[in-house]
């Protein structure tokens, strides 16, 4: 696998998915998140195994494959890189190569194969909203909703 993707869009696709990937795992496999690149479409997927967040989106050019990578190290490489400034990513010996002007990284890989993925093929509904009407619905939670209870005397 071998992408090459702007930072600023990288970044917006990492953030999302890395927050459903908790710091301390007991499977090392859930600290990384699976990068899979096909037909130069580039798909980010993070799980806790209760959770999963995936997201799409075009990549500027690349060569198909996946790797799973650890998701905060990649996020923060990404934040550490310049704004408008173009990453390349390539797989390669159990490894994946972050390039970027002068700057070079070498994180470790695990296999795509076994990174846990959640079954959706059964699921009889999907649901696709946009952020801003989630933001909306989950700005205040039920239980924090003014209630009053009636007692039957």
């Amino acid at each position: 696998m071998k992408l090459l993707i702007e930072r600023d869009r990288l970044l917006n696709l990492l953030i999302p998915v890395t927050s459903v990937v908790e710091r301390r795992q007991t499977l090392p496999i859930l600290a990384n998140v699976l990068v899979q690149l096909e037909s130069n479409t580039l798909t980010l997927v993070g799980t806790d195994l209760e959770v999963e967040a995936s997201i799409q989106a075009e990549a500027l050019k690349g060569t198909d494959g996946q790797c799973t990578v650890a998701a905060r190290k990649l996020l923060d490489i990404c934040k550490a890189l310049p704004e408008q400034a173009n990453i390349e990513l390539e797989m390669g010996d159990g490894r994946l190569k972050v390039r970027s002007g002068r700057s070079r990284f070498s994180l470790q890989t695990l296999a795509a194969a076994d990174f846990p993925r959640l079954e959706t093929d059964n699921w009889e509904e999907r649901v696709q909203l946009e952020q801003s009407a989630l933001r909306h619905f989950s700005t205040k939670p039920l239980s924090l909703w003014p209630s009053r209870t009636y007692g039957i005397f």
